[in-house]
C-alpha cells in the first residue's frame, strides 16, 4: 500500500522553522531532532480552543494544519500538532511515521486509544517524539530502549516494553502514556480526532486547555484559570471574561483571536 503522507514545500519548511524560532541548519540527525522538538514545545502551544468553542469539524489535511499553526500562529491538539510536525520531519529526510498512543491517567483506568505520536528511526535506533501532549512529554527524542532512564531539561523519562510490544512511557515513576511502533496512515486519525472533538461528552468539548512550555517553567489555561510556573513557583489567576481570556492568550501564548468569534468562557 502506498503511503498517503504529504510533504511540505520549501516555502512551508522555511516558514515553519521561523514559526518555532529554529535558527540552526535543519539536518536529519538526532541533534537536530532534539532541537526541533524543544523549539516546538516552547513556541507552539497545545490548545483546544476550536474544539471547545465548536469550530468543527477539524481538518487534519497538511495544508490546513500549516495554515492554522504556522500562518495563523495558532496551536492545536495532538492530531494537529504531531500531524504537521511529522510532515516537517519527513520533508527534512527523517525516517518517521505516526504511532497510536493510549493516555494513562490511573493504573486501573484503561482508556481508548486517543493520542497521536511519532516514531523516528535514526541509524536503526527508534525514538518516540511528541509535540502534541500539552506538557508532560519529553522536550526531546526518547530512545526506545527498555528500562533506559533518560533526562530532558531536568525531567526523567523511562520507556518500558511489555509482553505485547507496547512501550509504557514513565515520567519519574508514573506511567503516562503507552505507544507502539506500528506505522499508521494519516486517515487512521480522522475517526480518532472526531471521537475526541465531536462527541458532546468528549473532554476537549467541555474544558478549555492551553499549555506552553517556557525556558523556566510553563504557562497554561485550565478551564477558567490561568496558571504560570516560573522556576518552580506557581501562580494562579481566575479568568472572568472573554476579553481577559483574549488578552492572556495574546500576551502569554502569542495567540490572537477576535473576541466576537468566540463565546463565553
Amino acid at each position: 500500500m502506498q503511503s498517503t503522507y504529504q510533504l511540505l514545500t520549501k516555502h512551508q519548511v522555511d516558514n515553519y522553522l521561523k514559526r518555532i524560532y529554529f535558527k540552526s541548519d535543519a539536518t536529519n540527525d538526532l541533534e537536530c531532532l532534539n532541537k526541533l522538538i524543544y523549539c516546538h514545545h516552547t513556541s507552539v502551544p497545545f490548545e483546544n480552543i476550536d474544539v471547545y468553542y465548536g469550530k468543527l469539524p477539524l481538518s487534519l489535511e497538511v495544508n490546513d494544519l500549516f495554515d492554522k499553526i504556522v500562518t495563523k500562529n495558532r496551536g492545536g491538539y495532538c492530531f494537529e500538532l504531531n500531524g504537521l510536525f511529522l510532515a516537517l520531519l519527513q520533508t527534512l529526510g527523517f525516517n518517521a511515521w505516526s504511532s497510536m498512543c493510549r493516555v494513562v491517567l490511573r493504573d486501573d483506568d484503561v482508556r481508548p486509544i486517543s493520542h497521536r505520536g511519532i516514531i523516528v528511526d535514526i541509524n536503526g535506533k527508534r525514538y518516540f517524539c511528541d509535540v502534541g501532549f500539552g506538557g508532560p512529554m519529553p522536550c526531546g527524542a526518547l530512545l526506545l530502549e527498555d528500562h533506559k532512564l533518560q533526562e530532558f531539561y531536568g525531567e526523567t523519562f523511562t520507556p518500558i516494553q511489555d509482553e505485547h510490544g507496547w512501550w509504557n512511557i514513565f515520567k519519574d515513576t508514573k506511567c503516562i502514556l503507552k505507544t507502539n511502533e506500528v506505522a499508521l496512515e494519516p486517515c487512521d486519525f480522522i475517526p480518532l480526532s472526531d471521537y475526541c472533538s465531536i462527541r458532546e461528552s468528549a473532554p476537549f468539548r467541555n474544558k478549555l486547555i492551553v499549555n506552553l512550555k517556557t525556558a523556566n517553567g510553563h504557562n497554561s489555561i485550565d478551564s477558567n484559570l490561568f496558571i504560570q510556573v516560573i522556576n518552580g513557583n506557581r501562580t494562579e489567576q481566575p479568568i472572568t471574561s472573554v476579553n481577559e481570556l483574549t488578552s492572556i492568550l495574546a500576551e502569554n501564548f502569542n495567540i490572537r483571536l477576535k473576541e466576537d468569534s468566540y463565546g463565553t468562557i
